[in-house]
């Protein structure tokens, strides 16, 4: 999917000063809906299928296992192992 992104086409956006309680204005940085961002489908797609599964070998008791050995104090690292590993993928890269 190759899109161009070279602004021509689209409404022009100024940007408007405005006081913090003027009127018109709900909130700190609402905006209207003239000015709202839209998302396209491929991205409202994307989106939704991420949130819709979990990420493959995402284990949330692990993680909840190590992040108490860490606060505990129970959890160390093994330096050559970290070092074997991480030359592991520095080869993969070349």
């Amino acid at each position: 999917m190759n899109i161009k992104i070279d602004g021509l086409g689209g409404p022009r956006l100024e940007p408007q000063a405005r006081r913090v309680g003027s009127p018109g204005q709900d909130a700190v940085g609402a905006i209207s809906s003239a000015n709202a961002l839209r998302l396209g489908e491929d991205s409202v797609q994307i989106s939704a299928s991420a949130s819709a599964t979990p990420s493959a070998g995402f284990d949330a008791a692990k993680v909840q296992q190590l992040r108490a050995d860490i606060e505990a104090g129970r959890y160390t690292v093994d330096a050559r192992a970290l070092a074997a590993r991480l030359m592991e993928i520095e080869g993969s890269l070349k």
